[in-house]
């Protein structure tokens, strides 16, 4: 009876903590992740396509510039990005051979641009939609050091100013030293249409994100396409994606306004707290049965 007792406790117990799993907030899209090794048997693949100076090393990573000068690659979702709300995050590695010097940088996209090369940071002017850039040569001065990760929601009008590093536009950014870090380097972009856009980086240490962007009421249009391209100029670097993994987020509570940490449902918080109040409950009967047949074992 024992034994049953504990089976019938575990089995509640993984019950309900994975019904508490599940409660979570999103939908896995493989039409807009990446991993090795990227291409099919014949160099294709399904859902993005590539362009300029990128090659695919299928079990090393996706190389958008070599550490030469001149050089620009894209990298491009041939679907478009669901329309409410979707989080994205990468790995990437930023590194080459310069120790005092080196550039340009890479960015993530979601516009409603096609792939084509460009001038910024390899991919076209006057975008529409989003623009994350990870910076890594100023080409001004500013009142923040490089390497530098900033933000712009274009119109499809407006100019990157390349000779200002985009500050005019800046919506949000935030300094970052991502660059030829030892572990993996990551940033997940989390949008909900109307509500708000938000960057977090990985890049301090293994495993700790740190905020960097978080934009009120943004509206991106509603077919977008997800991208990263990268440029080099008289100096240089590698610019590796290693992988992407994207949702379509199911939940939209919107978090409060930066800094503060982002917002905890707190009816999903007490439902938690009834679950293991449950659990408890059917652990101490449990208990007390399994006093009980001890003390009547000892009578006989």
């Amino acid at each position: 009876m024992y034994r049953k007792a504990v089976f019938t406790f575990l089995t509640l117990a993984a019950g309900l903590l994975s019904a508490t799993a599940q409660d979570d907030k999103s939908v896995y899209l493989g039409s807009h992740s990446l991993n090795v090794p990227y291409i099919d048997e014949e160099m294709r693949s399904n859902n993005f396509e590539f362009g300029g100076d990128t090659v695919i090393h299928t079990y090393r990573g996706i190389q958008l510039t070599p550490d030469l000068p001149s050089r620009a690659g894209w990298l491009w979702s041939k679907h478009a990005l669901p329309t409410k709300a979707w989080e994205v995050e990468f790995e990437f590695k930023v590194h080459g051979s310069g120790s005092g010097v080196f550039g340009d940088g890479f960015a993530f996209w979601a516009t409603t641009n096609d792939p084509q090369t460009g001038p910024v940071f390899g991919s076209v002017d006057r975008f529409d939609g989003l623009g994350l850039f990870f910076d890594t040569y100023a080409n001004s001065k500013h009142s923040y050091s490089f390497p530098y990760v900033s933000a712009m929601i274009g119109d499809g009008k407006t100019s990157y100013d390349v000779g200002k590093d985009g500050e005019p536009t800046q919506a949000g950014g935030c300094e970052a030293d991502f660059r030829g870090r030892p572990f993996p380097t990551k940033a997940k972009v989390s949008y909900v249409k109307d509500q708000y856009l938000e960057v977090k980086l990985q890049y301090q240490e293994e495993g700790k994100w740190t905020d960097c962007i978080f934009l009120n009421d943004i509206s991106l249009p509603n077919v977008v396409y997800l991208g990263f391209s990268a440029h080099t100029g008289e100096i240089s670097d590698f610019h590796e994606i290693l992988s992407v993994t994207s949702h379509s987020l199911k939940s939209v509570n919107k978090p409060p306004r930066a800094p503060q940490p982002v917002h905890q449902n707190t009816d999903g918080s007490f439902g938690f707290l009834w679950k293991l109040i449950a659990i408890g409950t059917v652990g101490g009967l449990i208990y007390y049965v399994y006093q009980s047949n001890q003390r009547n074992a000892k009578r006989f």
